[in-house]
C-alpha cells in the first residue's frame, strides 16, 4: 500500500552568517577557542518544527550534506548523526551526502522524495561547509589515492591551464577519458569555451549579481534566515561579511 502526497511544504529555513577568510583578526574572533573537533552552530528553525508538531508530525530523519571535498577528519564520520545527537535528537537516524557542489540541494530533494514516497512526514535537511578547517576536514588530498587511469587526463588539464585553449572538445570524441579530478575553476573555463561566453559577458553578469546582493543585504532580505552565532570571543555574528559593498 502507498499514500499519495500532493504537496511537500518547507516549514522553515535558517543558517548562520557567512564569514570571509579575510582579515586575520576577524578570523581569529570566529575561530577563537576552537579545538580539534568541529563545532556546528546548527539549530533547526523553532517555528518550522513547531508547525510540524502542531500537525502531529514528529521529525523522522536528518540529512546533512558536506561540500568542498569528501568528508574526513574533523568533518568526517556520519556528520548528520553527530549533529542530531548534538541537538538532542538522539532518536534520529542520519544520512550524510557528498556531491561536492549542490549537496545541500540534494539533501532537500532527498527529503522531498522520501516524503512523497511515504517514508516519513518531517525531515531536517541541512548543509555544512567549514573551509577554514579544510586541512583537517577532508580526505580527498591524501597521497597516492587518485586512480592512475586518469593520469593522462590530468596532464591534459594541466597543459590547458598553462597554455590556454581556443575551444573545448569532449575527450570522449577523441577516445580519451575526461579528467574526473579537474578543479571547478578550470571546469568553468571549459564551459565558457564550449558555450562561447566572453569574459566581458561574465564580468557583466558578476557585477549585476554583486549589485543585487548588496541591495538584498541593505533591505534586510537575508536577515530573516540568519541564526545569530556567538563564538568563544563573545562577539555575536548575525550578518554576512560579504559580498563587500562597492567592490566588484
Amino acid at each position: 500500500m502507498s499514500k499519495h502526497i500532493e504537496t511537500v511544504e518547507k516549514c522553515g529555513a535558517v543558517r548562520p552568517a557567512e564569514r570571509q577568510r579575510g582579515p586575520l583578526a576577524q578570523r581569529a574572533d570566529l575561530n577563537a577557542g576552537r579545538d580539534r573537533h568541529l563545532r556546528i552552530p546548527s539549530k533547526p528553525d523553532g517555528n518550522g518544527l513547531e508547525r510540524a508538531d502542531q500537525r502531529g508530525a514528529p521529525v523522522d530523519h536528518q540529512i546533512v550534506r558536506r561540500q568542498y571535498g569528501l568528508p574526513g577528519g574533523e568533518q568526517g564520520f556520519n556528520m548528520a548523526r553527530v549533529v542530531a545527537v548534538q541537538l538532542g535528537y538522539d532518536r534520529l537516524p542520519g544520512t550524510t551526502v557528498t556531491r561536492y557542489c549542490s549537496s545541500s540541494l540534494q539533501t532537500t530533494r532527498m527529503a522531498m522524495h522520501a516524503i512523497k514516497a511515504g517514508e516519513g512526514d518531517v525531515f531536517i535537511s541541512a548543509g555544512v561547509e567549514m573551509v577554514s578547517r579544510y586541512a583537517k576536514g577532508n580526505s580527498d588530498t591524501l597521497e597516492d589515492t587518485k586512480n592512475p587511469l586518469f593520469d593522462e587526463a590530468q596532464a591534459r588539464t594541466q597543459r590547458v591551464a598553462e597554455q590556454g585553449a581556443d575551444a573545448w572538445t569532449d575527450p570522449r570524441e577523441l577516445d580519451l577519458l575526461p579528467d574526473v579530478y579537474i578543479p571547478m575553476g578550470q571546469t568553468a573555463e571549459n564551459l565558457a569555451r564550449l558555450k562561447g561566453i566572453s569574459r566581458d559577458e561574465m564580468d557583466d553578469f558578476g557585477v549585476r549579481s554583486q549589485n543585487l546582493a548588496e541591495k538584498a543585504i541593505a533591505n534586510g532580505f537575508w536577515s530573516r534566515e540568519i541564526t545569530p552565532v556567538t563564538p568563544p570571543a563573545g562577539t555575536i555574528v548575525d550578518a554576512d561579511d560579504g559580498p563587500r559593498a562597492v567592490v566588484t
